[in-house]
């Protein structure tokens, strides 16, 4: 099990947003209690983004952020000590901000440091 797995797995999420019926995702997407805050980094950039997680699936995550990310840029953001690379999808204005649909693209395990050498 990867670290953001153990992360983002508390019991209250376990119950999917939408009905899957009338969603045209491929998994089923979970809403992620109290808005998980993140560094997200739009790449090649090294300029940190406050973000906040509102929902995620299998191979999609839903953010909030103050700044407006063009469709089509990469992104990634620690959670845990895993990197997340997504692509974005759209990015639409709302009263908070920016509401940003990524597809993500990959996951990269970090392993702990030893430091038993």
């Amino acid at each position: 099990m990867t670290n953001l797995e153990t992360t983002l797995e508390p019991s209250s999420v376990k119950t999917p947003l939408l009905d899957r019926k009338s969603d045209r995702r491929d998994f089923p997407r979970y809403a992620i209690p109290n808005r998980f805050v993140v560094q997200l980094r739009v790449l090649p950039a090294t300029e940190i983004i406050r973000a906040q997680i509102q929902d995620l699936s299998r191979d999609g995550v839903g953010l909030l952020t103050n700044v407006f990310i063009a469709p089509g840029e990469s992104v990634t953001f620690p959670v845990g000590g895993d990197w997340v690379v997504a692509d974005v999808r759209h990015c639409r204005p709302c009263e908070e901000g920016f509401v940003v649909g990524g597809m993500i693209t990959d996951i990269v395990y970090e392993p702990e440091s030893d430091s038993a050498n």
